[in-house]
């Protein structure tokens, strides 16, 4: 079945609160090529929160293996990412002390980028990546990869050769449904002593940040620090430590181990539930809401603005949220003539919904526009210092969240 319906939380088993829907939409990373011609698949998007848990969640769910059986997105395109895999690779083995005995497993591995940072570190490395593309790319440049979805059968094959000192889940842990299953397969390929660490979008983040468009299929789970400890208590293990870090507009990496583990800072934990505070809530739930609404209005209104003017728009960036930000303001290529990403898997097919053609970097050379819409917003410093020439010789850039605005 290609669309389920939750009715109970996957973290607790709660009742679920609708908050906001983004209306029916293309799966966001499912580029579209401009000669077909079949309709565009799209399925109803809508944010709830458990009402005794508070974990935030999707209400529908699309079978995985129509979500990333074939994946586009790669961070290696980004040198934020590279940046960011990097810093996270250097504090894990600093902080559990691995050495060239130990294994580091990383689920969904993509393709390869962060184990090769722990790789060029001398600690041995194991991927396991659904997306058969992105696994092969991974093998072919010396990280080993699995290519699976993530589960107990994969987890005990696995283990059975080797125990891992540490596993990783970047940017994917929000991407699942079975989220308590997950973690039982996560630490049946742990050593006694090993930890899970993952990094999931700060629910918290987004709401200060009005960043809805980061709402898409592929991402189930929208994570603050009380609901995840929650979960884990749940499971029989402990939230050993979470710090706040700045990619994706603000992401919560987070250290799981068995209860006792000597990582534990309560403290810290303690500390970023303050922080988070009713962000993480009820009215954080309102006033994402009610943000996403207005964010929807005045956006469409400066592009009206800026073409009834004779301005002459285009975008950066290709990631999922530029398809859901497009098609919940309801721009297509009247709006917006072109958009330009780096990946070169993304260039030559078009936005879904939206119909924008994705081109590369040298379009903004030969055929540039007034205007640039930073769809990758979370990339805005790393885009703004790329494009010196383009604001040189008078280009603006729009950034669109938390509120849409021309960048002096």
């Amino acid at each position: 079945m290609t669309l389920t319906l939750r009715t109970t939380c996957r973290g607790c088993g709660g009742a679920l609160q609708p908050f906001l829907a983004l209306g029916d939409q293309p799966l966001a990373n499912r580029l579209r090529r401009p000669d077909d011609r079949a309709p565009v698949a799209a399925y109803p998007l809508t944010l709830c929160r458990c009402l005794d848990c508070q974990l935030v969640q999707l209400r529908e769910v699309v079978d995985p293996a129509l979500l990333f059986a074939d994946y586009a997105y790669v961070p290696s395109t980004s040198s934020t990412m590279r940046a960011h895999f990097d810093e996270f690779a250097g504090d894990a083995v600093h902080r559990l002390r691995l050495t060239e005995h130990d294994l580091v497993v990383d689920v969904g591995s993509n393709d390869g980028l962060l184990l090769s940072c722990f790789q060029r570190r001398g600690i041995a490395v194991q991927g396991i990546e659904p997306a058969e593309n992105l696994a092969a790319r991974a093998t072919a440049d010396g990280i080993p990869t699995h290519a699976a979805f993530f589960s107990s059968a994969v987890a005990r094959e696995l283990g059975a050769q080797r125990r891992a000192a540490l596993v990783t889940a970047t940017n994917v842990f929000a991407h699942v449904d079975d989220v308590r299953g997950f973690i039982r397969a996560a630490f049946e390929l742990l050593a006694p002593d090993g930890v899970f660490m993952v990094e999931v979008q700060s629910f918290a983040d987004t709401v200060s940040s009005l960043a809805f468009d980061m709402t898409y299929h592929e991402h189930m789970t929208y994570y603050a620090t009380a609901p995840l400890g929650r979960l884990c208590e749940v499971e029989g293990v402990q939230l050993l430590d979470v710090e706040r870090v700045a990619t994706h507009g603000g992401s919560l990496r987070a250290t799981i181990g068995r209860i006792g583990h000597p990582l534990a800072r309560p403290d810290r934990i303690a500390a970023r539930i303050a922080e988070e505070g009713e962000r993480a809530g009820p009215s954080g739930c309102e006033h994402l809401a009610r943000g996403a609404e207005t964010v929807r209005r005045d956006l469409r209104a400066l592009l009206d603005e800026l073409n009834a003017a004779g301005a002459s728009v285009a975008a950066y960036g290709a990631p999922a949220k530029a398809t859901v930000l497009l098609n919940y303001c309801g721009l297509g290529a009247r709006d917006v003539r072109y958009v330009v990403d780096r990946n070169e898997a993304k260039q030559g097919q078009d936005i879904p919904g939206a119909d924008i053609p994705v081109v590369g970097p040298q379009r903004l050379i030969d055929d540039p526009p007034t205007h640039l819409l930073l769809l990758a917003w979370n990339l805005t410093t790393e885009i703004v210092r790329e494009q010196e020439a383009f604001a040189a010789a008078g280009g603006r850039f729009i950034v669109p969240v938390p509120q849409p605005r021309l960048l002096d």
